[in-house]
């Protein structure tokens, strides 16, 4: 008996074959040559580029960024091997690689963390302490006079003594007007002399003298040397001359007095004039604040 006929089955459906996955591009390490067209990175002996063939005769060279932390933890030096020679990790007894890891992460957690406390306390101690806060503030102006330093004026503590010609008293060289003026005869083998006092305590850094009569400026002898006695409270002396030019601007001298209580200006030389006495419109003491 031959058996019946049977009908074909529909074909069954072939399974949609899975794209193969792209193999993952490591990320670029630090000296390799990044494509700019694919930014893949390349050896740095690479002329062109492993992935698309680009040249890489102008590619940029990969930099590590490291955290700002860890550049203050010293950069630990891999040694290299000589042929045949073994790490001490595969030596009997040697240090395990992840526990040599584990010690490093741990340092590096320990030092966050003190770095995190120690602004903590910077913080918390500027805002409840005021000793603490008065030598922070200290230290902001310190280096606010480093980088941005800021002259103020230094006022004289009285009155400038000093022989004068009636109408042109001495403190006229001290009070910033420069419509008022000081003048003082010239008698041969002396020098006009003029004397400012200031509390005890007081500092400089600058001296800033404006010659001659205003407007009448060349009416009256001008000063070529000025020379300053700077007296400290401790009653030590240091002299200075200043050389000034014929001209009634405003010249500025690098003059240091510290704890100062008393500074004499003699007129050692003048630019001479028709009249027989020498003027100054202004002096001023200047300090870095």
């Amino acid at each position: 008996m031959q058996p019946a006929a049977v009908r074909p089955a529909a074909p069954a459906a072939r399974p949609t074959p899975r794209p193969t996955p792209a193999a993952e591009t490591p990320p670029p390490r630090p000296g390799d040559l990044v494509c700019g067209s694919c930014g893949i990175g390349n050896d740095p002996a690479r002329k062109f580029c492993r992935r698309c063939g680009t040249s890489l005769a102008e590619a940029a060279v990969h930099v590590e960024k490291v955290p700002w932390w860890r550049r203050f933890i010293p950069k630990r030096e891999k040694k290299v091997l000589a042929a045949g020679e073994r790490p001490k990790s595969m030596a009997p007894g040697g240090a395990v690689g992840g526990v040599r890891h584990s010690y490093r992460r741990v340092v590096s957690v320990v030092f966050q963390v003190l770095l995190i406390a120690a602004l903590v306390g910077v913080v918390v101690g500027y805002a409840v302490v005021p000793p603490w806060q008065g030598a922070v503030n200290d230290l902001i102006g310190s280096l606010g006079r480093i980088l941005q330093p800021k002259l103020v004026e230094i006022h004289p503590s009285g009155e400038a003594t000093g022989p004068a010609i009636n109408g042109h008293r001495v403190q006229a060289a001290f009070d910033l007007n420069t419509e008022t003026f000081y003048a003082e005869d010239l008698v041969p083998g002396a020098q006009p002399t003029l004397s400012v006092p200031f509390k005890p305590g007081t500092s400089f850094d600058k001296v800033l003298v404006r010659s001659g009569a205003g407007k009448e400026y060349r009416d009256y002898a001008r000063p070529r040397i000025l020379r300053l006695e700077i007296i400290a409270a401790d009653k030590s002396a240091t002299t200075k001359d200043l050389v000034l030019e014929d001209t009634g601007e405003l010249q500025v001298f690098d003059v240091t007095g510290r704890d100062v209580t008393l500074v004499r200006l003699a007129v050692v030389e003048v630019h001479p004039a028709a009249k027989k006495a020498v003027a100054i419109t202004e002096i001023e003491f200047q300090a870095f604040k």
